[in-house]
């Protein structure tokens, strides 16, 4: 009797340790399927490998029509309706005020045939002003790029397209070919309809680090009055190259201007003194871009599949058409909004910057007075028809977040062979055996039951 209470005590306490173990073995599968992320914080150097690059600058204009291409009426048109993809003068009604603001005495319901000649010829021309492409080109304006790396010295690419703005009489012409080690990489950037982009890029090399990175122009990209234009209708970008549509960090208000002040403020300074670098891992239920050096090509080929049609300032290799009315305003609103796009699988998440503008451009100190010392003689230029946009880096690291499968296939094999090795004494070559005891066991105790 004792002894078949013995061995019915026995098989209860196999059985409960054969339950024991299939239930943490079960919750082992169960968090390796949730498949969810640990992050891993480390500091990383720049241009360390060929991933680790530097953020780039891009710069947008909200106003990009050449000066003199428009009267100031047919600006407040296009900017108001053609660009949003409104009728220009859908009503009778439309046409009478515009042809008033033309100084005409006399606008009756009955247009004149040289009033609704005008209404066309206006139309036409704002219609046509993509396909004419009378837009600013920065090349035409600018002047130098700049880098300071680790080395002494800093080292100046002058684009030698424009020379039209004014020089001191304290110095010659630098010679850039005979003194050139780097050449700037730039090009214009995909955007909306409301702007037209410009990126600037950190040439990738692995055996100098970058101090100070930036860009000049010529002031009078501004207009003739040569004035920074106001709030949101100029921007400056900080991401990393190709992903400015989703940039972290777009810097489109000014700091106050001493209305007393003489000294131009024409030198924009972000002083980095981190940047938070996000690698995404790319899971079957939330995906990233892994051709995350070129997102914003990614993007715009959605909606390109999506739309059906091309903005036209994107020269895009595309037999698309050309989005005209409501679809100008549509794509904008789609690129307003980057919700339910996949995100690229490396990205810069946060900068923390010091912003400056310092008074006048700190001309000579920061860029060409170091670049033309020497035995090359530079040419001592106008600092104020200047305007210049930089950005220096603390440090040589940045921080890095690395997402890793929390519970990957080791944990999940190493986890429940523990449970199943402590609650049933087996090992993987018992495996066979341990399964076949187990089901006789099993059996046996529903027999006694």
């Amino acid at each position: 009797m004792a002894a078949d209470w013995l061995r019915c005590i026995n098989t209860l306490f196999t059985a409960l340790c054969i339950t024991i173990a299939l239930i943490f073995t079960a919750y082992c599968i169960y968090q390796y399927c949730k498949n969810e992320d640990s992050s891993v914080v480390t500091f990383s150097e720049y241009h360390d490998e060929e991933d680790n690059i530097y953020p780039g600058i891009t710069l947008c204009f909200l106003e990009y029509l050449k000066p003199g291409t428009l009267t100031w009426e047919e600006k407040k048109k296009f900017y108001n309706k053609v660009i949003e993809g409104r009728a220009l003068f859908e009503k009778i009604s439309q046409k009478k005020k515009y042809l008033k603001t033309l100084k005409y005495k006399k606008v009756s319901d009955d247009l004149t045939v040289e009033q609704e000649e005008q209404i066309k010829n206006v139309t036409e021309k704002l219609m046509n002003i993509f396909q004419d492409n009378v837009v600013l080109n920065i090349k035409d304006y600018l002047l130098f790029g700049f880098i300071r790396k680790n080395v002494a010295g800093m080292y100046v690419h002058e684009f030698l397209r424009n020379r039209s703005w004014r020089l001191d009489n304290l110095g010659f012409r630098f010679e850039q070919q005979r003194n050139e080690t780097w050449i700037p990489i730039f090009y214009q950037s995909l955007s909306d309809i409301y702007r037209r982009c410009w990126t600037f890029e950190i040439p990738y090399n692995n055996t100098e680090q970058v101090q100070t990175f930036g860009v000049m122009l010529n002031r009078s990209i501004f207009g003739r009055r040569r004035i920074r234009p106001a709030y949101k209708n100029f921007e400056i970008r900080l991401s990393y190259p190709k992903q400015q549509l989703t940039a972290p960090t777009v810097k489109s208000n000014w700091g106050f201007r001493d209305p007393n002040s003489t000294k131009p403020e024409y030198t924009m300074n972000f002083e980095i003194q981190n940047m938070v670098v996000l690698k995404r891992r790319n899971k079957p239920n939330k995906g990233c871009t892994t051709k995350w050096k070129d997102n914003d090509k990614q993007i715009i080929d959605d909606i390109v599949e999506t739309t059906g049609c091309v903005l036209p300032h994107w020269n895009l290799n595309t037999t698309d058409t050309i989005c005209v009315g409501p679809e100008l305003r549509n794509i904008s609103r789609i690129l307003g909004n980057m919700k339910g796009y996949p995100l690229p699988c490396q990205s810069v998440e946060k900068f923390m910057y010091l912003y400056q503008e310092p008074d006048g451009l700190d001309f000579f100190q920061n860029t060409i007075g170091k670049a033309t010392k020497g035995k090359y003689k530079g040419t001592k230029y106008d600092h104020t028809d200047a305007f210049q946009v930089q950005v220096s880096f603390q440090g040589p690291t940045y921080m890095e977040i690395t997402q890793s499968r929390a519970y990957d296939a080791q944990s999940l094999v190493g986890n429940a062979g523990g449970y199943v090795g402590l609650f049933l004494g087996v090992a993987l070559i018992q495996t066979p055996a341990a399964i076949c005891m187990a089901v006789r066991l099993l059996r046996k105790l529903i027999h006694n039951l």
